[in-house]
This record gives C-alpha cells, structure tokens and sequence, in this order.
C-alpha cells in the first residue's frame, strides 16, 4: 500500500499535509509483528512516535535527514491527520490487538487488582473478569465519551473523575456514576442477580430486563432480580460492604446453589449440592473472615435442614 503523490480533492490538498501523512505511514512500518505480550509497550511507543513526526519545515530531502530547527513552535497535526494516523494503524497489525478489549480475570481462590487507562482502580474477586476498550478511546488518539467496562463476576470499583461518564455492564444491569466507590455482584448462572452497593459518592443503577431505575447514595445497596425486577433500596453497615477484600463475604438474599458457587469459586474448592437436598428458601450470609469452610458448610447445613461431608472431590450438601 502507499500514499499517492498528488493531492486527493477535498481530504489532501495541501502539500504539507501530505508529506506528514507519508512520515507518519512509514512509523507506522514496523519489521516484524509484534508479540502479544508487549502490545501495550509497543502502542505506547508508536503513540510517542506519532506525536513526534516533523513537520515539511523540519524536514528536507529524505526521511532521516534532518536540519536544524528554527525557534518557532512546531506545527501541531490537524484533526485530519491525527484520524488518518488512526486509519492507518487500524489497517496495519496494530490495529488488531488495539481493537480488541483488553480482559483481565482474578482466579478462582485469589483477587486481582486493575488500574484502568483512566487512573480508575479496580479489585476483582475471585473467579471474575473485567473487559474494557483500550484506552477508553474509539481509535488510536480519539477518546471515547464513556468509559464502559463489562463485568462477570464482582468487583470492587474506586472511579477516577474525568469529566466522563463511567459506566459497568452486566448481564442484568447497568451502573453509571461519575466519581465513586462502590461494589457490583453479578455472578452468571441459573437464577443468577445483580447487587450494587455503594461506599462513597452516588451511581445510578438500571435493570436491563426492565425500565427500572434506582440511584443509589453512600451506604445504600439495592439487587435486580433474575427476572430484571429492580427491588427495594437497602441500607448497608460499612462494615458489610464488600468484605471479601479482606477476606470476608457477604450474601444477602441468595438461594443455596448462589451460595455454594461462591463459597467454591472464593476457596478453590468443589462443593456439591445432593439432587434430593431441596435448596429451600434464600439466606443471608455473613462472615468477617472466611477461615474454615468447614464452619461455613455446618452453618448451611443447620439452616437447610441437611448434613454435610467430604469428599475425594471436595464438600457435599447432602
């Protein structure tokens, strides 16, 4: 592929234009692809690369020659140029992995902590995953006006403020805020739900399934249903308030098989539900410290009217 010599009616016309945007199609050749492993490195490198092409008054005779520079301000790239380097990155390798979310996942039994392009810091829970667009932009240089992320599982979220929207999707809800600490539950499976509760600062909850639409402030929690019923505001004592990031866990209205599935994901562990055992009405669950399953699966056991054992694979509800 290459840039033509003369002028394109109406997108090009101007010579210095053009000689710019052949600099930038040649930073833009790279040898060889590029590992996966050091795509954010390279991405930064070309963005340093672009935001240093010279302009034709810098640059005489061939690329690589160049002469000393006058004290005038260097001519900053048009918003033409800066989306036509985009176009061109997304034609060439980079453009490939620059499209493509950016996923991280903490593993069943550990958590993970993500800073976000923005400065925004997320800790997710075991077993979860977070993805989001690079940089939070549209193309390479072109911001997004929203920052949305996408979550499986639940998160810890401390929102920087940028002027922008921050908004968390999932398969039952949507959150928006603009600068806040708050906590999204939204694990997937049969009779899964959405929890959203809120530390500090304020965030606007809406059910996917429904028109429903709560906000919630500081201290206050409120679920989407399986069904997308967005249910009564609550309070929360700051001390439940996504405990797990300490060690502990909090439930507040789940069914048993809710309840084992993240007592399984939180340990690393399999714990198994009998067919014949009738999973029964929804508990609450709370727990300062998650020390013992043991202790946990006799608490369960007693509410349920059921015995507990080990297993070779692990735990069952029996």
């Amino acid at each position: 592929m290459s840039i033509h010599d003369e002028p394109l009616p109406g997108i090009l016309g101007a010579e210095e234009d053009r000689s710019e945007l052949k600099q930038t199609w040649r930073l833009l050749e790279e040898p060889e692809p590029v590992p996966t492993a050091a795509t954010d490195a390279a991405w930064l490198d070309l963005t340093r690369r672009l935001a240093d092409v010279e302009t034709p008054e810098d640059v005489e005779g061939e690329v690589g020659t160049t002469h000393p520079r006058s004290d005038r301000p260097r001519r900053t790239r048009g918003p033409f140029l800066q989306v036509a380097a985009a176009i061109l990155v997304s034609l060439g390798g980079t453009g490939v992995w620059y499209s493509t979310p950016v996923v991280h996942t903490a593993a069943a039994g550990s958590n993970e902590t993500v800073e976000l392009a923005d400065g925004s810091r997320v800790l997710l829970n075991a077993g979860s995953e977070l993805r989001s667009r690079r940089g939070f932009s549209l193309l390479p240089g072109v911001p997004a006006s929203t920052r949305r992320v996408e979550l499986d599982g639940e998160a810890f979220f401390d929102v920087a403020s940028d002027g922008r929207a921050f908004e968390v999707v999932t398969a039952g809800a949507r959150v928006h805020v603009l600068g806040t600490r708050f906590n999204v539950r939204a694990r997937d499976g049969e009779g899964s739900s959405v929890r959203v509760t809120v530390e500090e600062g304020s965030v606007a909850v809406e059910s996917e399934g429904t028109s429903g639409r709560a906000v919630l402030e500081a201290g206050e929690s409120v679920r989407v249903g399986p069904t997308g019923v967005l249910e009564e505001v609550s309070d929360v004592p700051s001390s439940r308030i996504a405990p797990w990031r300490n060690g502990g866990i909090t439930l507040v209205d789940e069914p048993l098989s809710g309840i084992v599935r993240e007592l399984s994901v939180r340990l690393d562990v399999s714990i198994r539900v009998a067919a014949e055992a009738a999973p029964g009405a929804t508990m609450n669950v709370f727990y300062s410290r998650l020390d013992s399953i043991e202790s946990v699966l006799a608490d369960l056991a007693t509410q349920q009217g059921l015995r507990y054992r080990q297993t070779a694979e692990g735990w069952e509800l029996f």
